[in-house]
């Protein structure tokens, strides 16, 4: 068992709403205790598998789950009232990945971690399980990809009663939040989906002592307008401004970052920027977190881990 995250981690919690049987979900936060028994309750989850891409490319996908494990990629987890439970090879549970879970029944599946921002790693030419972060339905499989170039989400699969089926409908078809699908891949990508991000750093802003002014790119990857707004949660206390600039008067100042920010209509193509600052003169503590969240109209959701650490 690993403990991370720490007194400054910028936490939330995710919920699932589970059937009976095989659920496929993904899970983007990164659980404080990691270990596997510890966020899936035993009363509604008693197997639980991950799929680590092997060298080898995934071709195809099996039709049912009943006895997947043997092939290669797999890790499992059994609750101890199964027989099969001194069988385990899945020890930790990390965000960022998807999940297989069997729940014994109906019922709500919560998992608390720190936030993460962690763009799929495309295996080329091969099958990715995965989900994506919207937090609405209503974007179609069509409209995420469409920035793509055709190489990803041309063919997608979803659990439906125990069995992966193909989405034979993809202009239709919406994403729902926090589910699992096997994805198709051509090629080399690095396609992050509508909404991409570009950070001076890997996934998160950490200010400290040094440095307390941070630049947030944002595009449009796809064929169609949207807007975006930017919002603080969870703040422990940080004093977080962002910049104002007046193009009328040519002057630019800071101001508190309080309730929703409006970045704008994003054309296709386009970026705007965020410039986000952190005073320390204000600082109570020795330390804290927020999550910056950036919400395009269109449901795609980024959250952005943010950090104070003093030296």
């Amino acid at each position: 068992m690993i403990l991370h995250g720490g007194a400054f981690g910028a936490e939330r919690t995710q919920e699932f709403q589970l059937v009976a049987g095989w659920n496929a979900i993904y899970l983007d936060v990164d659980p404080a205790n990691d270990a596997v028994a510890a966020n899936f309750q035993s009363g509604l989850v008693d197997v639980v598998a991950r799929y680590f891409i092997p060298k080898t490319p995934v071709r195809f996908i099996e039709d049912s789950l009943e006895e997947p494990w043997n092939t290669a990629g797999w890790s499992v987890w059994y609750a101890p009232s199964r027989e099969e439970s001194f069988l385990n090879s899945l020890h930790a549970v990390h965000g960022g990945a998807a999940y297989l879970v069997h729940a014994v029944q109906a019922g709500t599946l919560t998992i608390q971690g720190e936030t993460i921002l962690r763009p799929v790693n495309w295996k080329m030419n091969s099958f990715n399980l995965t989900g994506f972060p919207v937090e609405t339905a209503g974007l179609t499989f069509a409209q995420y990809f469409a920035g793509s170039g055709n190489r990803i989400g041309t063919r997608v699969y979803r659990l439906n009663n125990g069995s992966w089926q193909k989405v034979t409908n993809l202009t239709t078809t919406q994403i729902r939040p926090g589910e699992a699908y096997w994805v198709y891949c051509e090629g080399s990508t690095d396609y992050a989906g509508p909404l991409s991000l570009e950070l001076a750093g890997t996934g998160s802003i950490n200010f400290n002592a040094r440095s307390g002014v941070t630049t947030i790119h944002l595009r449009n990857q796809v064929n169609t307008p949207f807007t975006v707004q930017a919002s603080i949660e969870a703040n422990t206390g940080l004093p977080l401004y962002h910049q104002v600039v007046d193009f009328q008067e040519f002057t630019a100042e800071s101001a508190l970052f309080n309730g929703s920010l409006p970045l704008g209509t994003l054309a296709p193509g386009k970026t705007t920027a965020l410039r986000l600052e952190l005073r320390a003169e204000f600082l109570e503590e020795a330390g804290g977190s927020a999550i910056l969240k950036l919400a395009a109209s269109n449901g795609v959701v980024l959250r952005v881990p943010v950090r104070y650490q003093a030296d």
